[in-house]
């Protein structure tokens, strides 16, 4: 049996849509994160952050990629 297509698009609007709000999460945490005035001692050290970026980034620019391209 064939799946039809377009609810699969639908589905996947939603998805970037979902991944969306998840990136904005994880950029306003590492911004948080970051900032000792916010964390105190309990600071991220750059060697966790530098991957948090670079897995955000990276992240951020498919989910604007996908909604440009609808």
């Amino acid at each position: 049996m064939c799946i039809p297509i377009d609810p699969m698009i639908r589905v996947l609007r939603w998805s970037a849509a979902l991944i969306g709000a998840i990136v904005a999460i994880m950029a306003v945490m590492l911004l948080l994160a970051t900032r000792p005035a916010v964390t105190g001692r309990l600071q991220i050290p750059r060697r966790l952050g530098v991957p948090g970026w670079l897995c955000t980034g990276p992240t951020a620019a498919a989910v604007l990629v996908m909604f440009a391209t609808i």
